[in-house]
């Protein structure tokens, strides 16, 4: 049994590469980047296919995905540093990472110069955020399961992999999403390389955007 730390979050090292792996290994670390994978890609998709959670709210967000010609997930992060019930106003609360209403609004907008009749679902930590900022000239659904008793992040995250086309915040939880659908002609937008602590996070497939 081997067990290998990442060397450094800032870049991708080649150090899996360079070893021989054992059979059993343990890799402790983010490895948020494609090119410690990409030979192995379509395995891990399939080895990490979640099964259906459940819940009726789901299942009906489910239904209404799936009868979307075009469904885009939108995600956005935006109460860094906070931990549930410090009563923070999404509206009003700023953190640096936290991206820029531009960001969203050029990110929809490529997405519709090449799927004009999508619709955008919208998941995040503050669903405020999206009733405050989403363009009112696209059709979307601002995914809210804070009250559902059966809700997670896995349910958000589930449903959001489920969609055809990404618009991704500097977040793992929306990078790992976007990168497991299994759409073939999916489009992924997200925030550029500075915005993330890997620079090497974005893959060459992606679109990336000022953030």
């Amino acid at each position: 049994m081997d067990y290998i730390t990442e060397p450094t979050i800032l870049r991708y090292a080649p150090i899996l590469e360079k070893e021989q792996l054992a059979p059993l290994t343990f890799l402790e670390g983010y490895w948020q980047s494609e090119k410690y994978f990409q030979s192995s890609a379509s395995q891990i998709r399939d080895e990490l296919a979640m099964i259906e959670p459940p819940g009726g709210y789901d299942r009906t967000l489910r239904r209404k995905i799936e009868s979307t010609a075009t469904p885009v997930a939108v995600h956005a992060r935006r109460l860094y540093s906070l931990t549930q019930g410090q009563g923070a106003d999404p509206l009003s609360h700023e953190d640096s990472r936290s991206l820029k209403r531009e960001y969203y609004e050029n990110a929809i907008t490529r997405i519709l110069e090449s799927s004009p009749n999508c619709h955008f679902f919208c998941f995040g930590d503050a669903p405020e955020w999206f009733a405050a900022n989403m363009p009112k000239r696209v059709p979307f659904t601002i995914v809210d399961q804070r009250h559902h008793v059966a809700a997670s992040g896995l349910h958000d995250f589930w449903m959001m992999r489920q969609c055809r086309h990404f618009v991704i915040s500097n977040s793992t939880f929306s990078w790992w999403a976007a990168w497991l659908g299994r759409h073939p002609d999916k489009m992924v937008i997200c925030p550029e390389a500075k915005r993330w602590d890997n620079q090497d996070t974005v893959p060459s497939s992606w679109t990336s955007l000022t953030g």
